[in-house]
């Protein structure tokens, strides 16, 4: 709720008031600060929902993304389209639900300083907010309705690359399949006599649990 003060003459909003003014009418305009205070302690629903509806949205986000790391599904989804409008629409939405309160003047700003430190401060939580959405909408999202979707069958894919060096979370060897969409799950674990065996743009079959959203693979077959 904005709150309009007029001084010597012109009405302000309560938060663009001039530091020359601030300074000259302190004493009053502690008082008017402290009456803001107590009109929203007398009508805390409004917080109160905003809160509850701001938690659930960041619960979900990061139990998405989370999922991610705790899931051996594969996804096969197209970062594009559909999915690129869905994550674009949900790194919005939580974007603004993290600044809203500070863009409304309901809370004090979270980076003190310059107004360069506080526009780095903001940059970095975006970024930090954009990484996490990615995990959440195009990792977390297609695992869950994998889940909800999935039954025995079998997938043919395309071998695009081998890989036999180290790589922090991957195995060794390993098979980088085009058809998967997640970084850190775009490739099969296998032995050394298979690795040998399949060349790139080999055609491999997988069988396992299957869905239109990724695969769980338990067997490999090639020809």
């Amino acid at each position: 709720m904005k709150t309009t003060v007029t001084l010597e003459g012109k009405e302000y909003n309560y938060d663009e008031i001039p530091e020359g003014l601030r300074e000259k009418y302190k004493g009053f305009l502690e008082e008017v600060e402290m009456h803001k205070v107590e009109l929203e302690k007398s009508n805390p629903h409004s917080s109160f929902s905003y809160k509850v509806v701001a938690n659930i949205i960041l619960f979900v986000v990061i139990g998405l993304a989370g999922l991610s790391f705790f899931s051996n599904v594969s996804t096969i989804i197209s970062i594009k389209g559909l999915w690129l409008a869905i994550y674009l629409s949900t790194l919005t939405l939580v974007l603004v639900v993290i600044f809203f309160p500070y863009i409304t003047k309901q809370a004090k700003f979270p980076f003190s300083g310059s107004m360069l430190k506080k526009i780095g401060g903001v940059t970095v939580g975006s970024l930090g907010m954009a990484v996490l959405c990615a995990f959440a909408i195009f990792s977390g999202a297609p695992t869950l309705f994998h889940h909800l979707n999935k039954a025995n069958g079998e997938l043919i894919v395309t071998v695009s690359d081998k890989q036999d060096g180290y790589r922090k979370g991957k195995c060794n060897p390993r098979l980088i399949i085009k058809e998967f969409s997640w970084f850190l799950s775009d490739h099969i674990c296998l032995d050394n006599d298979a690795y040998n065996q399949i060349n790139i743009k080999r055609k491999i079959t997988i069988k396992g649990f299957v869905s239109p959203y990724g695969v769980e693979s338990r067997e490999l077959s090639w020809k």
